[in-house]
């Protein structure tokens, strides 16, 4: 070993590609193809596109704009705008993997308590709005929303949501009462 050279050792530690079967060769001399028209043509293998790429960033950006306005985003939505829009029927699987590749994550929606359960809670939130609308301001201006920024109880209960992110919303001015 100690007659070999640098290069002449290296070239022995690090083999070279595998060289394609006897049978490949006889193909290419039959189908007179080239090595570069060989891997174009293995390039075509595989089961194609569902939808295109520029369908993928359509389908993303509607649940990138669902997610912004603090709406649930399900596979059952972009299900659907997919047959509306694109007019191809996607399977539950398809757009589980666009969304993984996309960084969205399924997550569960947490149960909460109702509390509109009685006549008193009602009455302080109808106070509450009184209150607040007496001090003449724009309807615009006035936003109200239980600590979860939800209406009411009624909530999807699993929803597409970016992988470690958080949505909000800008306003242009809080006021504090």
């Amino acid at each position: 070993m100690s007659s070999f050279t640098i290069a002449q050792l290296l070239e022995l530690a690090c083999p070279h590609a595998p060289l394609p079967h006897v049978n490949t060769y006889l193909r290419w001399k039959r189908e007179h193809l080239s090595l570069e028209e060989h891997k174009a043509h293995l390039s075509l293998r595989g089961r194609h596109r569902k939808v295109s790429e520029q369908q993928e960033k359509l389908l993303i950006g509607y649940a990138c704009d669902r997610r912004g306005s603090l709406l649930a985003v399900t596979q059952a939505d972009l299900i659907d705008f997919a047959k509306s829009h694109f007019n191809i029927t996607l399977p539950k699987w398809v757009i589980t993997y666009i969304t993984k590749r996309a960084g969205f994550s399924s997550q569960k929606a947490m149960n909460r308590e109702s509390r509109m359960t009685t006549q008193k809670v009602v009455d302080d939130s109808i106070a509450f709005l009184e209150e607040v609308r007496s001090y003449k301001y724009s309807l615009d201006r006035i936003i109200i929303m239980d600590e979860t920024g939800l209406w009411s109880n009624i909530v999807a209960p699993r929803t597409l949501h970016f992988v470690n992110g958080y949505t909000t919303s800008v306003f242009l001015k809080f006021h504090v009462f």
